[in-house]
């Protein structure tokens, strides 16, 4: 049997899907980018629909907003993350992390260890095939600058001993099979990962006890 319920019901129940939900929380997370030498930093809100800039400095305690749009900072790349003081940005190349100077685009390597399923800076889930049908090879590495620029905080995750799943990619019109690193409730390998604090003058690393990863890298969640 079927039952049909007035139009306002549905007009009801419309107005709680995500797309039309009211905005509550503004401004709820913001990326600081540290400016000055790391004396000041700046982050972008948004105020009743028009976005402004906020300059912060700690140690005078201040802060100020301003209209003046932020300067671009770094080379443009998206797909890498600037050190605060603006000198570096820390990128991903194949299965390792490279650090290139703003200055004159020297690269060099910041690990060389990496592997298929033994990456720096990235997650077991990842809508790479999602991403390559936008364009977009991989996401940013996951990565936390220190304040002085000095030390870059990543993670290498280690999925070499996790359960392949074969998958059917069916978005587009030739369905193509692909293989996804995805461990079943049951299963005793997990994907792990170490925390590995890079120092981008010394060249040296400092390894932390291994951990289980979960969807996300820790690092990503604010």
């Amino acid at each position: 049997m079927t039952v049909q319920l007035p139009a306002s019901v549905y007009q009801t129940a419309e107005q709680f899907l995500r797309h039309n939900r009211p905005k509550l929380v503004q401004n709820a997370a913001v990326t600081p980018q540290w400016i000055d030498g790391g004396a000041r930093l700046r982050y972008e809100t948004e105020r009743d629909g028009q976005p402004e800039s906020v300059l912060v400095d700690p140690l005078a305690g201040t802060r100020e907003i301003t209209t003046e749009p932020a300067e671009t900072v770094g080379s443009g790349d998206f797909l890498a993350v600037v050190s605060p003081d603006g000198k570096h940005e820390v990128f991903r190349r194949e299965h390792d992390l490279w650090l290139r100077s703003l200055a004159d685009g020297s690269e060099r390597p910041l690990t060389t260890d990496g592997g298929t399923d033994h990456e720096y800076g990235t997650a077991p889930f990842s809508p790479d095939v999602l991403l390559k049908k936008l364009g977009i090879p991989h996401l940013p590495p996951a990565v936390a600058w220190s304040p002085d620029s000095t030390k870059i905080l990543t993670h290498q995750l280690d999925q070499r001993a996790v359960r392949e799943v074969h998958m059917i990619d069916v978005t587009s019109t030739e369905p193509s099979l692909y293989t996804q690193r995805l461990p079943y409730p049951a299963d005793e390998e997990l994907p792990m990962a170490e925390y590995v604090v890079l120092d981008v003058n010394a060249g040296t690393t400092v390894r932390a006890e291994r951990f289980a990863m979960g969807d996300l890298s820790p690092l990503l969640i604010k």
